[in-house]
């Protein structure tokens, strides 16, 4: 039997960088989601996960970039869809 080695995805990258981000090692967090991104640049979760590291990083203009871009993807995306009404409201909060 051959075992093959599939590459990752951006959700392990992704989920790595929020956990790490949350654990406050923002370089590593911003490597991990960098990663994600590099692997699917249109990822609108990596893409949230981001712009929370990069606010709290003190970018907010990154920040607000990577928000928009998330909320591109979501454009159709339900009301009551989570992560959207976050990146919504972190937008709001952070364009005042």
């Amino acid at each position: 039997m051959r075992i093959r080695f599939r590459p990752p995805d951006g959700r392990y990258y992704r989920g790595a960088g929020r956990a790490l981000r949350r654990a406050g090692s923002l370089d590593e967090a911003e490597a991990e989601l960098r990663e994600a991104l590099r692997l699917v640049p249109a990822d609108p979760l990596a893409h949230l996960e981001m712009a929370l590291l990069m606010e709290t990083q003190g970018d907010t203009r990154t920040a607000v970039e990577h928000l928009k871009s998330a909320l591109a993807v979501w454009e159709n995306a339900d009301e009551d869809y989570e992560p959207a009404q976050q990146a919504r409201a972190k937008l709001s909060e952070l364009s005042r």
